[in-house]
């Protein structure tokens, strides 16, 4: 499984075929978006920037992760963000994800492993 730590990022690799949706377990953005309406601007905003070539997939993939509960932003409740500059892409086990200094222990509540 991969967690994802960019929704920008990631939702492009998946938008045009680089990664597998069906291998994400879920995204950990940068964003604090406080609900739909605010996190469907900021796809509009990704897709005339980051997602102009692929903005129609692009958008259609970050609404169908955001309704699943995939996309995570710890910085609504104060948390971090967490830097790209090693990749976008953690790979994961059952349990927790390393690279570097970054730890991503468990996963967001929503989430199941199984």
């Amino acid at each position: 499984m991969l967690i994802g730590l960019s929704v920008s990022q990631c939702v492009r690799d998946i938008a045009t075929g680089k990664v597998d949706e069906r291998y994400v377990a879920y995204i950990i953005g940068g964003t604090a978006h406080e609900d739909e309406e605010a996190f469907k601007e900021a796809c509009v905003r990704y897709g005339d920037g980051a997602w102009r070539d692929c903005a129609p997939e692009a958008i259609t993939v970050a609404a169908r992760l955001y309704t699943q509960g995939r996309i995570w932003q710890p910085r609504l409740g104060g948390g971090p963000i967490l830097s790209t500059a090693e990749g976008p892409w953690l790979k994961a086990n059952h349990t927790s994800a390393y690279r570097g200094d970054v730890w991503t222990t468990g996963a967001p509540e929503f989430y199941s492993w199984d």
